[in-house]
């Protein structure tokens, strides 16, 4: 498919292959992936228009990996949390502003006024805690 609107993301066939390739070059290693669109609709109108266009290329791919442990995404400026085509996935809200939970697909983006923040991700054998900090100061 083609890109929805201009700031959807999109994966070309050479990013996948990269990605194909990376996967298995991990073998039995446990993989988190960072990507900057969440690849499915965390339930903002207005975000879901312009997430990955292709995402179910992006999934398909994590799922038959085996290997991939979580899903780290940017783009929504909030914290979301959820599964998306048996990938665990989370989002954090940007260091410089936060989107507010905007439901209604007529609401216009916009950004609130509130500190930034940041993700802390830590990863021992067998666990996965993602931490969000937000900026001292704003």
């Amino acid at each position: 498919p083609a890109r929805a609107l201009p700031d959807a993301g999109w994966l070309c066939p050479d990013r996948l292959a990269w990605l194909d390739a990376a996967l298995v070059g991990a073998g039995g290693r446990r993989v988190l992936v960072f990507a900057h669109h969440p690849p499915c609709p965390v339930g903002m109108p207005r975000m879901d228009a312009i997430r990955l266009a292709n995402g179910d290329a992006l999934l398909d791919r994590l799922r038959a990996a085996g290997n991939v442990a979580h899903l780290f995404c940017g783009h929504v400026h909030r914290r979301v949390s959820g599964v998306a085509g048996g990938i665990a996935f989370s989002t954090f809200e940007s260091p410089g502003e936060r989107l507010p939970l905007l439901l209604d697909p007529g609401a216009p983006l916009r950004a609130e006024a509130a500190p930034g923040a940041y993700g802390v991700i830590l990863a021992p054998p067998g666990t996965i805690a993602a931490h969000a900090e937000e900026i001292a100061g704003g």
